[in-house]
């Protein structure tokens, strides 16, 4: 089981990360009830860049699902997508039983943690508010106008979730990226 929690609030649950773990684990109210009890049989990693895909997602009685499989920056909300996705993805190839199921499940998750790591990427270097300041300045070309609407409808459906489960929202958002800043810097609208 992961954790994110502020290094701020660690101090009061321990001197070292076990202990910070453990006791987070038997004393927060929503993790009391689920995990108080539970015994931990790995010692406790942790990391300050939350950004991170597992190497391996499954194996013999065992599979990651959520960001367990991996985290994403938060920027976009894409960690309940992901959550629910992957758990449904896992419930299919549990109820499949093959390797194979669990390969695919693995492939899967991968793939999706790469496409909203590529996402928010173009968040924090300032392509994606470049190609939006882009737009804005064209808004008055006609083929903007008749193009607006499927551009707009397919970059909300990948901040809302769907961005890595549609190839030809993705194909469009990394073609504004790329194609779309009309010699605009996006350093200039970088996150530092």
């Amino acid at each position: 089981m992961g954790v994110v929690i502020g290094s701020e609030h660690l101090p009061k649950f321990g001197a070292t990360k076990e202990e910070r773990y453990d006791n987070l684990l038997r004393q927060d109210s929503r993790l009391a009830p689920v995990a108080g009890g539970a015994e931990r049989l790995t010692p406790v990693l942790e990391y300050t860049n939350y950004q991170l895909v597992s190497d391996r997602m499954v194996g013999p009685g065992w599979a990651l699902v959520g960001d367990t499989a991996g985290f994403i920056d938060p920027v976009f909300s894409s960690g309940l997508f992901i959550g629910m996705h992957s758990a449904f993805a896992l419930a299919d190839a549990i109820r499949s039983g093959s390797a194979a199921a669990f390969r695919d499940y693995e492939r899967e998750v991968t793939h999706h943690l790469k496409i909203w790591h590529e996402v928010v990427g173009y968040f924090y270097d300032g392509r994606l508010f470049t190609s939006f300041h882009v737009g804005h300045m064209l808004r008055d070309n006609l083929l903007m106008r008749l193009a607006f609407p499927h551009v707009n409808k397919h970059m909300g459906r990948i901040f809302l979730g769907a961005a890595s489960t549609s190839p030809y929202s993705i194909r469009l958002l990394r073609l504004l990226v790329r194609h779309g800043l009309k010699d605009e810097d996006p350093r200039a609208m970088a996150i530092r």
